[in-house]
């Protein structure tokens, strides 16, 4: 029983030294920050089901002038947020590994789609429309759109460890899913007299969504305050192999990295 119990007592000093030592190499970060779109896939096309039949073939591009191209990410798509959290182990002064989750939102720029279909509607550009009724913008409502993105990363850091400013570079892999909402389109106007009927439609661009390796890079400097707190800042550049055409963004992010010991 004493050698059983001594055993035990052995046994869990052990672990303990063992992640007292650990948890010396240990880091955990949280950050935030802004994101901004580039190009994707996601968002290339537009695709309007029903003015397609309730207007003219391929509402997007016949009317609209929307042309397939990627950096509609980057025309259509808000500067997103960040958020993110990982940990770091310290192999040595000058290098980490670490691993982290980050999350960026981008809202969908709905007034520059309601400002382009009030523009058709205004000089549908020698299309004919089946109303009888001048385009009332007011009537017009889009909602929904958002980008999000959810990264799984593991990455190396090399830092150059000086006194209170400690630069550093960022590399690494992981994993991206990446999902953009369907863009609701709505549009109702009273009629100007008792003889004119309401107008109305509605019509839905579908939402996408994906899966892909993500590479990425980035510069950061990290203010060692102190052993167990240094605040920091990072640029990246984020590169996802998306299906047909590859989605970049740029975070930058500011946090906090926290020293178990």
């Amino acid at each position: 029983m004493y050698r059983i119990l001594f055993i035990l007592f052995l046994s869990i000093t052990m672990i303990q030294v063992g992640f007292g030592q650990i948890s010396e190499k240990i880091d955990i970060y949280f950050s935030g920050g802004t994101s901004y779109p580039v190009e994707s896939v996601i968002g290339k096309s537009f695709e309007f089901p029903q003015l397609n039949n309730l207007i003219a073939p391929d509402f997007a591009q016949n009317a609209l002038n929307l042309q397939p191209d990627v950096t509609n990410f980057k025309e259509f798509w808000k500067t997103g947020i960040n958020i993110g959290a990982g940990l770091a182990f310290k192999a040595n002064r000058y290098l980490a590994i670490m691993t982290d989750f980050n999350y960026s939102n981008f809202t969908f720029n709905k007034g520059k789609l309601e400002q382009q279909v009030g523009n058709f509607f205004a000089d549908p550009s020698g299309i004919d429309i089946p109303f009888s009724l001048p385009f009332n913008s007011a009537g017009l409502e889009i909602n929904q759109g958002s980008i999000n993105m959810y990264q799984v990363m593991a990455n190396f850091r090399l830092q150059m460890p000086m006194e209170l400013l400690r630069p550093y570079i960022i590399g690494g892999a992981g994993y991206l899913h990446i999902g953009q909402e369907s863009i609701n389109i709505n549009y109702y106007d009273e009629p100007y007299t008792d003889s004119q009927g309401s107008i109305s439609f509605y019509d839905q661009i579908p939402g996408t969504k994906q899966d892909a390796l993500i590479l990425n890079g980035g510069v950061g400097v990290l203010f060692y305050v102190k052993k167990t707190f240094q605040p920091f800042i990072q640029v990246g550049y984020n590169l996802a192999l998306t299906n047909v055409d590859n989605t970049i963004y740029y975070p930058v992010r500011f946090g906090f990295n926290f020293s178990l010991n």
